[in-house]
């Protein structure tokens, strides 16, 4: 019973259920990705993330000085289809590659970077 809390409380805060909605639609991202897409800043992502990880929603690799956040690959089958079902279709795994590059697009623009 306990897991199943973690898990809801963890998809219960909207920025939460985007980062996984966008991870399951992208498959691996690095914080800083993530941070760009939700509008947060790096540290306010990694605090989100961080409660993704405790509820065994995603994994976490560390490559250099850059974390990189990917679906976990024990998540039941289940809640996948209800979470993806029940997102309201504006922010589904189908789309969160698109609008990955649409935002990091953006930013490479303003910096100067394309």
């Amino acid at each position: 019973m306990e897991s199943m809390l973690r898990i809801m409380k963890a998809l219960g805060e909207s920025h939460r259920l985007k980062a996984f909605l966008t991870l399951l639609g992208t498959g691996e991202l690095c914080v800083c990705e993530i941070a760009e897409v939700l509008g947060l800043s790096a540290a306010t992502t990694s605090r989100h993330m961080g409660i993704l990880c405790s509820a065994g929603l995603i994994e976490s690799k560390k490559r250099g000085k850059w974390v990189y956040y990917a679906p976990a690959r024990a998540i039941h089958p289940l809640l996948l289809q209800w979470v993806t079902a029940s997102a309201d279709g504006s922010f589904s795994p189908e789309n969160g590659r698109e609008r990955v590059r649409e935002k990091l697009q953006c930013c490479l623009k303003d910096s100067g970077k394309t």
